[in-house]
């Protein structure tokens, strides 16, 4: 898998987050950097159908964790909405870190020094209405 991409529809994006979906394993936790728009959640729902879910994939902005359950249970977390760190330790955010889960997070900067250390972060960037760039680090 390259290091960078670009995608030039909504479609495109959800292509790379399922060819991704290879790349990844149970325990993995995936940090997902960009402005609104950048195209995020769109690249989640590609990676959820390359671990074959075929549900409904929507953001977490307002439930502020999504579940999933593909060929491995997938936690979906937006930290958009909600910038307390502490009131995520209170949800028990350290809980989902472990080798039963593969955890998405949505605006992770917020709470990153409670996230692990060994993560992969993605970074989606908006270059104009339909183009994106994608890169993993």
């Amino acid at each position: 898998m390259k290091n960078k991409y670009k995608t030039n529809s909504d479609l495109e994006t959800q292509e790379i987050g399922k060819i991704f979906s290879k790349e990844i394993v149970v325990g993995d936790v995936i940090l997902l950097f960009g402005d609104l728009g950048a195209g995020k959640t769109t690249f989640v729902k590609g990676l959820l159908k390359g671990l074959k879910f075929d549900g409904v994939v929507t953001s977490p902005t307002f439930s502020l964790v999504n579940e999933y359950n593909a060929l491995m249970n997938v936690i979906h977390i937006d930290c958009y909405r909600e910038k307390n760190k502490q009131r995520w330790i209170n949800i028990g955010l350290e809980d989902y870190f472990n080798n039963s889960n593969l955890v998405i997070i949505e605006w992770p900067e917020i709470i990153m020094d409670i996230i692990p250390k060994n993560t992969i972060k993605v970074n989606l960037k908006h270059i104009d209405k339909s183009t994106r760039e994608v890169f993993f680090s």
